[in-house]
């Protein structure tokens, strides 16, 4: 059982365990916010085009810029990802712009030709949607003079009346909802549930999937799809989507109305530690259910100890039952969920409570238990709006590794949260900041930074990689750095950025942390990394300017041990250079200091001794040489 998914019972002859992930971090389907490739094909196998998006093809095709407008749950984030993918392949970068922190802001004059670019407004709120609208202008302008870039805009319809109205109307699209049963249909397809013909509509079909968003139909395809795995025996169709419809939508109440009568706290203590640790053994269970009541001072039992009901009648009452191997499971399809949904959707007075049962009853599971409880747990708070306790559960539990699986279960959950991912991303931003960051946490951020952020916002990845990076100065984050070149060898223009970073004085935040990282994004081995259309990242013009400031810094330092041996590594890496390229690289090193006769003299010196005393003195001697050529070059002299 993989952490983030729900198990169900099945049978009183044994349990099984069937995967259903509700919240959209399981292998099946990621993030929405997620742009690869894998995404969009994910999303084309589902997907029915909504009322307008022909027109809006259109307008993108004519222009290169369309807006779109239209209600939540019309599915518009994902008809713009379709109307981008019309023009991927090789040459082209799909891009989300961020819209939260200015400091992450994608500029206008970063455009470049391919670029394929989704600028989400609808979540921004009154006080900034006007700049937002404003920036999306200059990017407009500016997409219209870069060959073959593309640009998609979601507007907010709610906030559009205190915009003033301009020529951006022409490429206004207005997207409606698409036929429901199609999408629906699209959705149980791709996820192998077989029919042939119309959809059977059985009671309550309507009423709750009509008005339902994308998203939810989405959703309510993943539990048939579940519930036909987890059935032992088989089911037409019309039964199916009625047992699902009843599990989805109909189960929180019948919770609610079993829960609300039972007035015996050790029951209701039980049914949550159930609900929260469903497949595991009665005894883990059992004793989650006492820590709850010892969290809430529950009065004792004061029924003699061999009078009391015994631990299996208590369990019926909650329409739990005991496996072979004493796992305890519910009865009804999707009813631990609702149970757990009950706890924490309908008391809020209780957030705190369970929040601190979530952190003693961890502390006593085994790792792969504690995966379990960190997904749903993940799933729980989300939906209960309290992202908070998630980020202080994952400090706390990575207080040692044996959590920090734990911890990325339930940061990348929250990072892949529509409404709450900016708020874990402004943490990661807090945290990467921090001096006395634990050493695991930051190394969950490190990784979370380059597989979650990063794909969709790899500027906010850059500043939170950056901050890991030299959060302390004297001090070397091995991890940071390595996930942070990991990110830089796949986006030239990432790479751009933090040249800029590192060369604006304002910005510098100086030692030894800083230090090796200008060391390491100067060795040859990052400059030769190529970007998508096969160019070299030296080959770049802003890079090389950026890279001789950078030099320059380095080579007017004051001379020592330190100085002359990163020399000599930075030369040893242009032995692995092709040698049509290692004269572009020491010609932006040696042009930096140009103007210095000494500073160049002891390049030279330092060149030449390393050749004298190289392993492999034949590629030693031809970078030296080059190095004397460039050399001679830059003070006017020509080399023979």
């Amino acid at each position: 059982m993989t952490a983030g998914t729900q198990s169900f019972g099945a049978g009183a002859g044994g349990a099984r365990t069937v995967q259903i992930n509700f919240t959209g971090t399981g292998e099946r389907r990621r993030a929405f916010d997620q742009v690869d490739e894998s995404d969009l094909g994910w999303l084309y196998r589902r997907y029915e085009p909504p009322r307008g998006f022909a027109q809006a093809q259109s307008a993108l095709d004519k222009y290169g810029v369309v807006l779109l407008e239209g209600q939540p749950g019309t599915g518009r984030r994902t008809a713009a990802k379709m109307l981008l993918r019309l023009y991927a392949d090789a040459g082209h970068l799909f891009r989300i712009v961020s819209s939260e922190d200015p400091s992450d802001e994608f500029r206008s004059d970063e455009v470049a030709d391919g670029d394929l670019l989704l600028l989400d407004l609808s979540q921004v709120d009154r006080d900034r949607y006007g700049g937002f609208r404003r920036s999306a202008a200059n990017l407009r302008a500016k997409v219209g003079e870069v060959r073959s870039a593309k640009l998609v805009v979601i507007l907010n319809p709610s906030l559009e009346t205190q915009v003033e109205r301009d020529e951006s109307r022409q490429y206004t699209v207005s997207l409606g909802r698409p036929d429901w049963r199609i999408v629906l249909q699209r959705h149980l397809a791709a996820s192998d549930v077989v029919f042939r013909g119309r959809l059977p509509e059985p009671g309550g079909f309507q009423k709750h999937l009509a008005g339902a968003s994308m998203d939810k139909l989405a959703r309510f395809a993943e539990a048939v799809r579940g519930l036909a795995e987890w059935r032992t025996g088989s089911s037409d169709l019309r039964t199916l989507l009625q047992d699902a419809l009843s599990a989805v939508f109909d189960q929180q109440d019948s919770v609610r109305k079993e829960l609300g009568k039972c007035a015996n706290g050790a029951v209701r203590a039980l049914a949550f530690a159930a609900a929260m640790l469903e497949g595991e053994h009665r005894n883990v269970v059992f004793e989650a259910a006492e820590t709850l009541l010892k969290i809430v001072a529950h009065p004792g039992n004061e029924t003699p100890v061999l009078e009391r009901n015994s631990f299996y009648s208590m369990l019926k009452e909650t329409h739990l039952q005991v496996g072979e191997r004493g796992l305890v499971f519910f009865q009804k399809f999707g009813y631990g969920r609702a149970v757990a949904g009950y706890f924490w959707e309908e008391n809020p007075h209780l957030h705190e409570i369970l929040r601190e049962w979530v952190a003693r009853t961890f502390s006593d599971l085994e790792q792969r238990s504690q995966l379990v409880l960190a997904g749903r747990t993940a799933e729980q708070c989300l939906a209960a709006d309290r992202p908070r306790h998630l980020l202080s559960l994952a400090e706390q539990w990575c207080a040692d590794r044996r959590g920090a699986e734990s911890a990325a279960v339930v940061l990348r959950a929250g990072l892949e949260h529509a409404r709450h991912g900016r708020t874990f991303r402004g943490k990661f931003y807090e945290w990467a900041k921090s001096p006395d960051l634990p050493k695991e946490l930051a190394g969950v951020i490190a990784d979370l930074c380059v597989s979650t952020v990063a794909p969709a916002y790899p500027e906010q990845a850059l500043t939170r990689l950056r901050w890991l990076t030299q959060r302390r100065r004297d001090h070397v984050d091995v991890v940071a750095v390595e996930k942070l070149l990991g990110l830089l060898r796949s986006n030239l223009r990432i790479y751009r950025r933090l040249l800029w970073w590192l060369v604006d004085d304002g910005r510098r935040a100086g030692g030894q942390a800083e230090d090796d990282l200008i060391r390491r994004v100067l060795h040859p081995e990052m400059q030769m990394v190529s970007d998508s259309r096969g160019r070299h990242y030296s080959a770049d013009p802003v890079v090389q300017r950026c890279a001789g400031r950078l030099w320059r810094r380095t080579l007017r330092a004051p001379y020592g041990p330190e100085w002359r041996e990163y020399l000599q590594e930075w030369l040893a890496g242009c032995t692995k250079v092709e040698n049509s390229q290692v004269p572009v690289l020491v010609r932006v090193m040696v042009g930096s200091v140009r103007d210095e006769p000494r500073t160049l003299a002891t390049v030279f010196v330092i060149a030449r001794d390393w050749a004298m005393s190289g392993t492999d003195r034949t590629e030693c001697m031809r970078v030296a040489g080059v190095v004397r050529r460039c050399i001679d070059e830059a003070q006017g002299w020509r080399s023979r």
